[in-house]
């Protein structure tokens, strides 16, 4: 299904296209995953190979590592590899990073611990990561750093840090459902914030972890009522309705590489992009042409 999936977006989405892209950028999330002997070496590769493609921006939607160890080292590594991509790279956390923490395969961590020190150290200033990390505007003066936006050409890039396993929602843990209420709220102030500051962009790429249409139930806009997504998931749904222009929201968790739109007939302004994931260790370009049928193409797709 993953193949025909990605197959299916680059000869639909992309590989008919005939005018340039107004611009591109590359997009990957959920690798590298497993052995550090085993998967370093072919995404060392990938971040080459995107680097001689000279990209505007990359995009990383998280999960930098799978379920191994969470501690300091780990983390570290990770940022390194972020680093060594030569574009600005925009990055917003997923689960593995810290929400998934209390249990790994050498030992347990806190959560909450884990958050603090990625706040720390992958969020220092109001910079991207990158060899060549680009000024931004984010939400730290509320604690959340890493809820960032930026321009390149007339496009508008935000992330907003939604992940995967429920969105860190756990109403049997008070410490957890605390930090989801809190989050969730500045999240979607921040949403609205960034709609208003690129209102006169020409499209918008709001980057998350989650794959929030697991289990939609059929609404008008897809969510349950306790869904732990469904705020965000309203919010950018008005949103993109009220801009009247090309909205994307790009994300990882289920490793399942696709392109749609996930409502179509109520929310026809926003489409969705699923990146590629552990096992596949794979980027995409995703070009931008905002006055085209299908404003959000694949272009490429970046192997070891």
């Amino acid at each position: 299904m993953r193949y025909f999936l990605a197959a299916l977006a680059l000869a639909g989405l992309g590989a008919c296209a005939s005018a340039p892209a107004d611009m591109t950028f590359v997009a990957l999330g959920d690798v590298p995953y497993g052995k550090p002997s085993e998967v370093y070496p072919p995404y060392k590769s990938l971040i080459a190979n995107v680097n001689t493609a000279d990209p505007a921006l990359v995009v990383h939607v998280g999960d930098t590592h799978g379920h191994y160890t969470c501690d300091n080292a780990v983390l570290d590594h990770q940022r390194t590899f972020l680093n060594d991509f030569a574009a600005p790279v925009l990055y917003t956390p997923g689960d593995n990073e810290w929400t998934d923490c209390g249990s790994t395969e050498v030992g347990e961590f806190d959560p909450l611990d884990r958050l603090a020190y990625i706040r720390r150290s992958y969020f220092k200033g109001s910079r991207t990561l990158g060899a060549k990390p680009e000024k931004v505007v984010n939400q730290a003066k509320k604690g959340y750093p890493e809820n960032a936006r930026l321009m390149k050409g007339n496009v508008g890039f935000i992330t907003v840090h939604v992940v995967g396993s429920n969105n860190n929602f756990n109403p049997s843990d008070p410490k957890a459902a605390d930090e989801f209420y809190a989050r969730n709220k500045a999240n979607v102030t921040w949403l609205e914030e960034s709609f208003e500051a690129f209102k006169d962009t020409d499209a918008i790429v709001v980057a998350i972890h989650a794959d929030m249409f697991k289990s939609l139930s059929g609404f008008r806009d897809g969510w349950w009522p306790m869904s732990p997504f469904r705020d965000i998931g309203i919010t950018l749904g008005k949103q993109s309705s009220a801009l009247k222009k090309p909205v994307l929201l790009l994300y990882g968790d289920s490793h399942e590489h696709k392109v749609f739109q996930p409502f179509k007939k109520y929310r026809p302004y926003l489409y969705a992009i699923e990146v590629f994931g552990h096992p596949d260790i794979k980027a995409i370009e995703v070009g931008v042409r905002p006055q085209s049928s299908r404003p959000f193409r694949v272009e490429k797709v970046f192997n070891p």
